[in-house]
């Protein structure tokens, strides 16, 4: 009898067949019942969770939810349903990060302006500066 395995809130993510082995639906292995050598890839699950999927490479089947350790950021981050955001601290990027949501802060790392997001924005929904007024190029500095 297949095993069906079921994310948190009861959807369905697939049935792994007796005596087979699963590494396509999601980013650990699926063993199905019966499986010769099921000990090694056991392990290895409690492995990539432990270590929280560590690698230069997003997961390719994650969960909303799953924690992934970036390693060129050294970042935790968390899968949102439709990217990994970061899952603390501020973002670093010399554009305006994608899908911000209340309460991030946001370094222009080309231009040294923090900024943060409060859920509105500004008049047309952008990150709120929350420190100098001028930009890097404009060669000025202080508060208008």
């Amino acid at each position: 009898m297949a095993y069906r395995i079921n994310r948190t809130d009861g959807t369905l993510i697939t049935e792994v067949i007796d005596g087979t082995i699963d590494s396509n639906s999601i980013d650990i292995t699926l063993i199905g019942k019966n499986y010769a050598g099921f000990g090694e890839i056991l392990n290895e699950n409690f492995v990539k969770l432990l270590e929280n999927f560590a690698s230069a490479t997003s997961p390719q089947n994650p969960l909303q939810g799953q924690l992934w350790y970036d390693k060129n950021e050294n970042r935790l981050k968390i899968y949102d349903g439709t990217q990994f955001r970061a899952g603390a601290g501020p973002i670093v990027s010399s554009s305006t990060p994608v899908g911000l949501v209340a309460g991030d802060i946001w370094m222009d790392s080309a231009e040294q302006i923090m900024y943060f997001y409060d859920g509105v924005g500004d008049a047309d929904g952008a990150p709120i500066p929350a420190s100098r007024i001028y930009s890097k190029t404009q060669g000025k500095s202080g508060l208008e």
